[in-house]
């Protein structure tokens, strides 16, 4: 197989799935300035590129990697929420759900890059972030939420 042929067929896939093809909006903020703590609701937050967001816990922290930590910003869509909250049968309050930003008006899980070395661009509200990954719900949301939530 000829390697440019391929490379220049791709180049406009590339291009196409760089960035997600519609803005979010951003719905709350949630800062936890340190483990364990229950996240603080706030109205705006300054984001810090490479490191997260000022007031919390993840931004506080200098990481190993030279593109800082992966886990900067978390993200989960709001119109997500009251199916939760049906399947659970409970009232689901978000701020204990352990994410920085709630946002609506996107698919959050179409957001995945096609390409490894391609992470995908999402416009929330006035900022570009890189989607480098899926932040699965982990055992402190079930305990917060009740069995079943995993």
């Amino acid at each position: 197989m000829d390697h440019s042929k391929h490379a220049q067929t791709a180049s406009p896939l590339r291009q196409l799935t760089a960035t997600f093809a519609f803005n979010g909006k951003l719905e709350r903020i949630f800062l936890r300035p340190a483990r364990d703590m229950i996240a603080d609701d706030v109205p705006r937050v300054v984001a810090i590129a490479g490191r997260g967001l000022v007031g919390d816990r993840t931004g506080a922290k200098s990481s190993n990697n030279p593109q800082g930590s992966k886990r900067q910003v978390t993200l989960i869509q709001a119109e997500h929420l009251p199916v939760l909250a049906a399947f659970l049968k409970i009232p689901v309050d978000v701020q204990l759900l352990r994410r920085n930003l709630v946002v609506s008006g996107i698919n959050l899980l179409a957001t995945k890059g096609l390409f490894k070395d391609q992470p995908m661009q999402l416009t929330i509200g006035d900022v570009v972030l890189e989607i480098t990954g899926s932040c699965e719900p982990c055992s402190k949301m079930e305990a917060v939420l009740g069995k079943g939530w995993l």
